[in-house]
């Protein structure tokens, strides 16, 4: 994901976000595409809101990934709530139709080797 982008989440999400997680700067922190942004931020709206209405713990991002086509989204705290493990398999699922590289619409395709949601422009295999 660009900089600018994970600058965005992380300034916007610092309870998410922290300082204490791994760098806005780390590669190992996001690994996905830029098309995403719009599912992260809308989830991370999602689970913040539900963590300042004190009706869960603080919920710290430990990775977000692309992993076989889909979002994937780990974290600590808030272990055993069923609505935020609800609002990150939506996006999980969301991103099955959401272009990871351009946030249109997307398909999930087999690549051979790779699995990927992409829309027909950015199918290309170069990519892998």
């Amino acid at each position: 994901m660009d900089i600018k982008h994970r600058l965005h989440l992380t300034e916007k999400f610092p309870q998410i976000f922290p300082a204490s997680a791994p760098s806005t700067n780390s590669p190992s922190l996001f690994e996905c595409e830029d098309g995403w942004l719009d599912l992260i931020d809308g989830m991370c709206n999602l689970i913040q809101q539900r963590v300042d209405d004190g009706r869960s713990e603080q919920v710290v991002a430990r990775q977000v990934k692309e992993k076989q086509g889909q979002l994937r989204f780990y974290y600590s705290g808030a272990s055993g709530d069923l609505y935020l493990e609800g609002i990150v398999a939506m996006a999980g699922e969301m991103s099955f139709y959401t272009c990871e590289v351009c946030g249109g619409r997307g398909t999930f395709r087999n690549g051979g080797r790779f699995f990927r949601t992409r829309c027909d422009e950015h199918d290309g295999r170069e990519q892998e």
